[in-house]
C-alpha cells in the first residue's frame, strides 16, 4: 500500500502538479501573448495596406507617363485636333491639354531643366484661373532652381510593379556625412597649409611673386558644369559660383598690374602682395595647427560626431502618431520618421532619372508631383501637381474591402500628417487618433501619412485574455482534481481489496474451524458406537441424534459455500414454482425447534393462518429461514430466547426471527449483509460462523423479489425480517 502510494505520488501527482503550476503561470501571461500575436498580425496587415496605397499611386503615376508619351507622339506626328504642333508648343499648352485628356483633377505644368517655367505662364494664370496663379506663387522659385526645398522623392516604379526599398534614419545619414565631411576638411586644410608654406618660402627667398595663378602652382577657377540640356534662362549655380569665387580668391589679378608701365607702382604692388600673402599664410598655418590638433585629439573628434548625431536626430521629423507597442517600449520618446527627406533644387532631382514622384509641403499643405522627362526631349519636364484629396479613390483602393462583420473588431484608418482621419473602414468610429494599436507610414508618396489600426472594442483583448486564462486555470484545476479523485479511488479500492483479502483469510480460518468441529463430533460419537462402549439405548439414540445434527450442520455449511460461489459467478439456478410457503416454514421450524430446546432456548412461533401463496424455489426459501434461525442461535450466548413471527400485510408475506442476543453494533447495520463480514469475530469471540449466512439469505430474497431487513429489538437483541411478495393469481385471506 505504501509502496503504491509513493509510486503514484512521485510518478503521477507531483509531475501533474508542476504542470498545473506552469499552466497557471502561463495563464497569467495570456494577455501579453495575445497582444504580441495580435500586434504582429495587425502590423503585417497595416504594412500591406501602406504598400497597396503606394502601389496604387505609382500605377497612377505610370498612367500619367503613358498619357504624356501619347500626347508627345501625337504632337510629333501632327495629329492633334488643331493641327500639328511641336513638343515645345505642347509644353506651353500642357496645363490645358492635361485637363482635357486626363480625368484626374490635377494641375499640369512644364518646365525646362534649366528652370524656365513654360506652362502655366504668369500671363496665362492671370487671365484664366487663380489656381495656376497660386501654384506659380508657391512653386516658381523652387521650379526655377532659385531656392532649395525639403522634398520627399519616391522611388521610380515600373508599370504595375512596386519595388520595395529600405529606408534609413536621417540621423545615421547625417552622422556619416558629417564624419566624411570632417575628414575631407582636415585633408583640405593640411594640403592648403603645405602649399602656402611653399609659396611663403619662395616669396621670402626671391622677394617676388608670380603674376599669374599658373606660376604659383594654382589651378584656375573651375567652370560651372553644364546641365543635361543647358538653357539660356538658367541662372548660374550659386554653389558652383561660390566655390569658384573662393578658389579664385587665392590668386592675384596680376594681368592688370602687368599692363602698367610704371616700375615703382609694380614694385609697390608686389611688396603689398607679398605682405598680404605672408599674413594669409600665417593665418592659414594657425588654422592648420588648430585643425591638426583637433584631428589628433580622438576625444574631440568623438565629441564632434556625437554632437552631429544628436543634431541630426533633433532635426529629424517625428511621426504624427505613437503606436501602442512603441509607447510601451519607449514611453518617454516619440518615434522618428524613417522617410528619406532631402534638401535640393528641382533641377538636381529631375536630372537623376526620367520619371518619378515628388512630394513637398508648401505652407503646411502637401503637394504631390508626377513628373517625367521624355527621352526625345530630355531638356523638358512634364509634370502634374495633385493634392491628397485628388487621390482618395486610390487610397480607398489600397485600403481594400471593409470587414463584412456587423461588429468589426478593428478599424482601419488613413491619417494625414496631422493625425486626422481621411478615410476609415468603420464609419462614425471615434477614438484618440494619435495612439493607434499599430501603424505604418505610407511612404514618400504621401509623406508623414499613416495607415493605422484601432481596436473598436478596447476591452476585447482583455476579455479574450481573461477567458483564456480562466479556461486554462479551470482546466488545470479540473485536471488536478481528476488526478486527486483518481488517487482517492485507487486508495479506496486498494483498501477495499486489502480488507477483502483479510476477510478471505478470516473466511478460510472460519470455514476450516466450522468444518473441523462437526467432523470431530461425528467421528467421536461414531467411534463410541462402533466400539460398543455405549450400552444404554437412550445414550445411543442421543449420540445418533448428535451425529445427524452435526452432519446437517456440515451440509449446510458446505451448501452455503457452494451457493455463494455459484452466485458470485451468476451461475445459481432456481426451480421456481407456485407453492404454499406455510408447510415449508413449519418443517424448518419443527426441525430447529427441537435442536434449540435441547440447547436451552425458549422458542415460540406466532403464525398467521395459512395459506402463504408465493412463487419461488422451495429449497432456496427454506435455506433463508434456516440461515436466520442459525444466526439467532449463534449470537444468543446468554439470553436464550428465539421467536418466529409470520404474517401477511400489504400483499406481502413477512417472516421475522427475534432473539435476545448480542445485536449489531451501531453503524454496521448494512455491513452485516456483506460477504465475509462478521460484526463479532469468531476467533476472538468464540462464535462460530463463516460470514456468508446473511449474505446468501439477502441474495436469495432479492432474487425472489423480496427483502431482508435488520432492526434492533427493544430490550436488546435483533429482529431480522424476511419479506416476499404474494402470488397475485391466488386468493388468500388477509390478517
Amino acid at each position: 500500500m505504501k509502496k503504491t502510494a509513493a509510486i503514484f505520488l512521485l510518478a503521477i501527482f507531483l509531475p501533474a502538479l508542476v504542470l498545473g503550476v506552469l499552466a497557471v503561470r502561463t495563464a497569467g501571461q495570456q494577455r501579453i501573448l495575445l497582444e504580441q500575436q495580435e500586434t504582429e498580425l495587425r502590423q503585417k496587415e497595416v504594412d500591406l495596406v501602406a504598400q497597396q496605397i503606394t502601389l496604387a499611386i505609382s500605377r497612377e503615376q505610370q498612367s500619367f507617363v503613358d498619357l504624356t508619351n501619347r500626347m508627345l507622339a501625337e504632337s510629333a506626328k501632327g495629329t492633334m485636333q488643331q493641327g500639328g504642333t511641336s513638343a515645345d508648343v505642347l509644353a506651353r499648352d500642357f496645363t490645358e491639354e492635361l485637363r482635357k485628356n486626363w480625368k484626374r483633377p490635377a494641375l499640369g505644368f512644364a518646365v525646362t531643366t534649366g528652370g524656365a517655367i513654360l506652362s502655366p505662364s504668369s500671363m496665362q494664370s492671370k487671365q484664366r484661373d487663380a489656381e495656376s496663379a497660386r501654384f506659380l506663387r508657391d512653386n516658381s522659385a523652387f521650379l526655377g532652381n532659385e531656392i532649395t526645398a525639403q522634398v520627399y522623392q519616391a522611388q521610380n516604379f515600373a508599370a504595375n510593379e512596386l519595388v520595395d526599398s529600405s529606408s534609413r534614419y536621417q540621423a545615421e545619414d547625417r552622422k556619416k556625412q558629417y564624419s566624411s565631411d570632417s575628414l575631407a576638411a582636415l585633408d583640405k586644410v593640411q594640403t592648403t597649409a603645405a602649399k602656402v608654406t611653399q609659396d611663403l618660402q619662395r616669396a621670402l627667398n626671391k622677394n617676388s611673386i608670380s603674376s599669374t595663378p599658373e606660376q604659383n602652382g594654382e589651378s584656375p577657377a573651375t567652370a560651372q558644369q553644364p546641365a543635361l540640356a543647358p538653357a539660356p534662362q538658367a541662372p548660374p549655380d550659386s554653389t558652383t559660383a561660390t566655390a569658384a569665387q573662393s578658389q579664385g580668391g587665392a590668386s592675384f589679378k596680376s594681368d592688370t598690374a602687368a599692363n602698367k608701365p610704371e616700375e615703382e607702382s609694380k614694385s609697390r604692388r608686389e611688396n603689398q602682395a607679398a605682405a598680404s600673402l605672408m599674413s594669409e599664410a600665417a593665418g592659414k598655418l594657425e588654422v592648420n595647427d588648430k585643425n591638426q590638433s583637433l584631428a589628433a585629439n580622438q576625444n574631440g573628434a568623438d565629441a564632434m560626431l556625437k554632437q552631429a548625431d544628436q543634431s541630426a536626430v533633433f532635426n529629424s521629423r517625428l511621426r504624427s502618431v505613437m503606436p501602442q507597442k512603441l509607447k510601451a517600449a519607449e514611453p518617454m520618446s516619440n518615434p522618428v520618421s524613417q522617410l528619406n527627406v532631402a534638401t535640393s533644387r528641382f533641377a538636381q532631382i529631375v536630372r537623376q532619372d526620367y520619371q518619378g514622384i515628388l512630394a513637398r509641403y508648401v505652407q503646411d499643405e502637401l503637394e504631390i508631383f508626377f513628373w517625367m522627362r521624355p527621352a526625345s526631349h530630355p531638356d523638358l519636364v512634364f509634370a502634374a501637381r495633385l493634392k491628397p484629396e485628388d487621390l482618395k479613390d486610390l487610397i480607398r483602393t489600397g485600403m481594400g474591402e471593409p470587414e463584412s462583420s456587423k461588429q468589426p473588431a478593428f478599424c482601419l484608418a488613413i491619417l494625414d500628417d496631422h493625425a486626422r482621419p481621411i478615410l476609415q473602414s468603420v464609419p462614425g468610429f471615434k477614438t484618440r487618433w494619435k495612439s493607434p494599436f499599430v501603424a505604418a507610414e505610407v511612404g514618400e508618396v504621401l509623406p508623414h501619412w499613416e495607415a493605422a489600426i484601432y481596436p473598436v472594442d478596447a476591452q476585447r483583448l482583455s476579455r479574450s485574455a481573461t477567458l483564456v486564462s480562466r479556461s486554462l486555470m479551470a482546466l488545470s484545476a479540473f485536471s488536478l482534481g481528476a488526478i486527486a479523485f483518481g488517487a482517492y479511488l485507487i486508495w479506496a479500492d486498494t483498501r477495499r481489496q486489502l480488507a477483502l483479502a483479510q476477510k478471505k483469510t478470516d473466511f478460510v480460518s472460519n470455514v476450516s474451524h466450522e468444518l473441523k468441529t462437526p467432523l470431530t463430533s461425528i467421528r467421536m460419537f461414531a467411534e463410541l458406537l462402533q466400539q460398543g462402549r455405549v450400552l444404554d439405548s437412550e445414550k445411543t439414540a442421543h449420540y445418533l441424534q448428535i451425529i445427524t445434527l452435526e452432519a446437517e450442520r456440515l451440509s449446510r455449511l458446505i451448501n452455503n459455500v457452494l451457493d455463494f460461489a455459484r452466485m458470485d459467478r451468476n451461475q445459481k439456478r432456481y426451480s421456481r414454482k407456485s407453492l404454499d410457503l406455510y408447510p415449508v416454514i413449519q418443517r424448518v421450524w419443527e426441525s430447529h425447534e427441537l435442536h434449540l430446546q435441547n440447547l436451552g432456548f425458549n422458542t415460540v412461533w406466532h403464525a398467521a393462518p395459512p395459506p402463504y401463496p408465493v412463487y419461488g424455489d422451495e429449497d432456496a426459501l427454506a435455506q433463508v429461514l434456516v440461515n436466520l434461525l442459525s444466526n439467532a442461535e449463534k449470537y444468543s450466548p446468554e439470553r436464550k430466547e428465539i421467536e418466529l413471527h409470520t404474517s401477511i400485510s400489504n400483499e406481502r408475506l413477512e417472516a421475522s426471527v427475534l432473539d435476545r442476543g448480542l445485536g449489531v453494533p451501531k453503524g454496521e447495520e448494512q455491513k452485516i449483509f456483506e460477504h465475509f463480514y462478521r460484526a463479532h469475530d469468531s476467533l476472538s469471540s468464540g462464535i462460530q460462523g463463516s460470514g456468508l449466512g446473511l449474505t446468501l439469505a439477502k441474495r436469495i430474497a432479492e432474487d425472489h423479489g423480496g427483502t431482508i431487513t435488520y432492526q434492533a429489538r427493544n430490550g436488546g437483541g435483533s429482529i431480522f425480517t424476511f419479506a416476499l411478495p404474494l402470488e397475485k393469481s391466488q386468493e388468500h385471506p388477509l390478517v
